[in-house]
């Protein structure tokens, strides 16, 4: 038993992996052992981390150049700002023996709420969607589907400074699936976050046992051009669990079979929401698969 670049190592029983510091650990779920390995491989010291990509070969995806400055959704919160003190400063822009000023606000006010006419029936049809899906077996309507071998789950969680027990709360409610075993678990940690040996020996001692595979990633502090925060801790873990997947499906590895979960330290999943996702993602066409986000109704 060893680091991962020994191919010929057999590990029994269930297991985890962590990728840190361009290095593949693969340990049992036995804390002493974790903890021994672990720290061995961080004793090296080695410095080239390896941002996503393939870690153990090295392979590195292209970092996009970020706008530092300019960011598209501020100009909603400045279009807000704009509109809510409306009453204030638009009698200053118009004559106020004029129409216009009435006019204008009355066509914001109708704006407004038409707007939360709609968002309330949606809210109202999605809640009732929600409540009659609850007791459905989705995993009967697709035990037949000739691509239901093929689906890959990776579910994600970014972390920092959680407590450990918080964030097995999170990992129970995906233990608790009725299709844990097609999930491979993966919990990202910060390079800086305090005590991370400690939670990932915890977590895999835990859990490893639950899902598919229990993967563990660390990402880098001060990557260049990147702004650190729980996205960039997100994207770090995806694409390094991805290039895990590859290596381990090799040529039946197909990116278009494989959903995506992340989602915060804090939050719960219904027992049956693997099976219904892959219900809602084999029924879409072959041409909308890729294009389609499915979003997770916050309860």
């Amino acid at each position: 038993m060893g680091d991962a670049d020994d191919s010929n190592s057999v590990i029994s029983g269930p297991y985890c992996v962590v990728y840190t510091k361009n290095r593949r650990i693969k340990y049992e779920h036995q804390e002493s052992i974790f903890s021994q390995i672990s720290l061995s491989a961080a004793a090296q010291g080695v410095n080239n981390l390896k941002r996503g990509g393939d870690v153990e070969r090295g392979e590195v995806n292209q970092l996009k150049t970020g706008r530092q400055r300019l960011r598209w959704n501020l100009i909603f919160n400045l279009i807000l700002f704009g509109l809510v003190p409306l009453p204030f400063w638009l009698p200053f822009c118009f004559d106020v023996s004029s129409e216009y000023p009435y006019w204008a606000l009355l066509g914001v006010q109708g704006l407004f709420t038409l707007f939360w006419i709609v968002v309330g029936l949606l809210a109202i049809g999605t809640t009732s969607k929600l409540r009659s899906n609850r007791k459905t077996d989705f995993s009967e309507k697709i035990k037949n589907d000739k691509e239901l071998s093929e689906i890959e789950h990776l579910a994600v969680i970014s972390c920092y400074k959680e407590p450990v027990e918080l964030i097995s709360h999170t990992v129970q409610t995906l233990a608790n699936q009725t299709m844990s075993k097609k999930i491979t678990m993966v919990v990202s940690f910060e390079e800086r976050t305090p005590d991370k040996i400690k939670k990932q020996g915890e977590l895999c001692d835990r859990f490893a046992a639950s899902f598919k595979e229990f993967l563990f990633t660390v990402h880098p502090f001060g990557q260049e051009g990147e702004i650190p925060g729980k996205c960039s801790n997100a994207n770090c873990g995806i694409r390094t669990s991805l290039g895990h997947l590859q290596r381990r499906l090799g040529e039946r590895f197909d990116p278009n079979k494989v959903l995506i979960t992340t989602c915060d330290a804090d939050s719960r999943f219904h027992p049956r929401y693997i099976e219904a996702l892959t219900y809602q993602f084999l029924r879409q066409k072959a041409k909308d698969r890729n294009s389609s986000v499915f979003q997770v109704w916050p309860l």
